[in-house]
């Protein structure tokens, strides 16, 4: 486990200034453990477990074009989904953070889905029947696209360091919020709340 100071800054009006936090960096399941932890072009807005950043909503990084194959077969694009928000996470049958995760993006993915969220999992490294069965395992309904090459986190600007990561991308394509390891219901709702308020 790391753990790093950081320099926040505020976000706006709505959201009171935050000065100094000490973020607790959470070990994932897969890649090197070397988290970039840098807030550059965020607005440092971050709470709760793991690393949760929120960028500016002018100039944020473009996700490029991610596509690819479901569990089931069927082909996906991100980019059919332009208009609505995106809560893409990268998971692993094995990853016991995924696991621990995986009941509250369900649960969001379907109180979220009339509010224009969408829900994609990238299922990063396992061979299909693995993947199969956490999905049964846990009754997630929302697609997940397979990723046994690293081909399809190549789409996302600084790529996803481990599992779980989640990376929300908003209406336009762009990269709104980035939480580098396990996250809960209660985190990730907050920040979808904040999120879509930006076009209220």
């Amino acid at each position: 486990m790391v753990a790093m100071s950081r320099v926040a800054l505020s976000r706006s009006a709505r959201f009171a200034p935050i000065a100094v936090l000490a973020i607790a960096v959470l070990a994932g399941c897969a890649g090197t453990g070397n988290v970039n932890t840098s807030v550059t072009g965020s607005l440092g807005y971050q709470f709760g477990p793991g690393n949760i950043t929120v960028y500016k909503s002018q100039g944020r990084a473009m996700v490029g074009n991610v596509n690819g194959t479901t569990l089931q077969g069927r082909p996906l694009s991100l980019a059919s989904y332009r208009g609505d928000y995106v809560v893409v996470n990268f998971w692993q049958s094995e990853c016991s953070p995924c696991r621990s995760e995986e009941p509250a993006l369900e649960a969001l993915s379907k109180e979220y889905a009339s509010k224009g969220v969408r829900f994609v999992g990238i299922d990063w490294g396992d061979n299909r029947s693995s993947g199969l069965s956490f999905e049964r395992q846990f009754g997630v309904t929302y697609p997940s696209l397979i990723d046994r090459a690293d081909s399809l986190v190549l789409g996302f600007p600084g790529g996803a360091p481990s599992t779980p990561t989640t990376i929300v991308i908003d209406p336009h394509g762009g990269i709104a919020a980035r939480i580098n390891g396990p996250s809960d219901y209660t985190h990730i709702k907050r920040l979808l709340n904040d999120l879509l308020s930006e076009s209220a």
